[in-house]
Parts: structure tokens; sequence; C-alpha cells
């Protein structure tokens, strides 16, 4: 649908499909150049908007129309924000070009962390991202919560002269959490 309806210039439309055969010759450049080659952070502080430009991409080649104004933007995000960035995607163009199974243009680190990226089938993706934020928070909240129950629990277990061995402590399966919290 997309190269039939996406408009072009000259008579040209912007989108053309080919076989992927015809593609792959360039694959292996393309690994070497995502995959291997380190970013270049040396040359202009990162904090510029020129220095911004040699930090590693987290969005790489898209597939988006060619002149599209969105994947550029999604490339800068990517470089400033990296691994710390959700995205909470609209339906619409972005959604094509960032979830065309088997590809997808978001990319790892060596660390194997990257971008979250989650899209929303109904035009609701404010709402969709608030919900992945507040999700982040009340998950971070539990932990600490959490910690902070067995941080209390372990500082008080000595003058617990009643419990023989502790309920929380399994030396085989490590520390498990209490079912119940301290703020």
């Amino acid at each position: 649908m997309c190269a039939e309806e996406c408009p072009g210039k000259g008579g040209k439309k912007a989108l053309e499909m080919v076989d992927v055969n015809e593609e792959l010759e360039n694959e292996v450049l393309a690994d070497y150049m995502f995959k291997d080659l380190e970013p270049k952070t040396t040359y202009y502080p990162t904090n510029t908007i020129k220095g911004s430009q040699f930090l590693k991409p987290y969005f790489e080649v898209s597939g988006a129309c060619p002149g599209c104004g969105e994947a550029p933007y999604y490339k800068l995000v990517s470089q400033l924000f990296g691994r710390d960035m959700l995205v909470a995607n609209a339906t619409g163009c972005s959604m094509i070009y960032c979830s065309s199974a088997p590809s997808t243009p978001f990319v790892k680190d060596k660390n194997g962390e990257g971008v979250a990226w989650a899209n929303s089938l109904f035009e609701d993706n404010a709402e969709f991202g608030f919900g992945e934020v507040l999700n982040l928070w009340l998950n971070s909240l539990t932990f600490y919560r959490n910690l902070k129950t067995v941080l209390v629990w372990l500082v008080n277990w000595p003058v617990k002269a009643s419990m023989k061995y502790p309920a929380c402590l399994n030396m085989k399966m490590g520390l498990a959490l209490p079912a119940y919290s301290v703020l």
C-alpha cells in the first residue's frame, strides 16, 4: 500500500519495491558500518549540535520514504538518549518503517541494550506512553520499597531471637523479598 500511495516528485514514486535479493549484497558493508565502527566522539564536544552527530545512533536504516522528515529526528533523538529512550509510537508512517517484519531500524549496542519501542494501534500514544512511564515509576518504587524492607529486616535480624532461621534468607536461592513493605 505504501509504495502505491506515497507521492514522489517528477513523476517518480517516492518508494520503489525491489526484490530483497538485489539488496543483500550491501548487507556486509552495512553490518560493518553499523556494528563494527566505533562512534567518533573525540572530535567535538558531544553536548553540542555538531558533536551530537558523532554519537552512536540506535536508529539506523529505516526504510522510510526518501525525504521523510520524521526519520532524521528519530535518529537524532536516539543519538541523544540512546539506550535510555522509551518510544510510545502512534499508528502511521513511523509505525510502518519502525516495525516492518523481519527487520527494525532500532539496534542494540555491544551490551545488548537499546531503545524500548512499542506501538498503540488506537492513536492514543500520549496516554499509552504515559502508562509506560507510570509502569516504570511504579516498578522502581516497588523495588526500592522492597529493598528498604530487606535492609530494615537485615539490620534488625540479630535482635530477633525468636527466629532460628530467617524466612527471607535462603542460601541456595539467594535473597527472596518478603511480602510486606516498609516506607
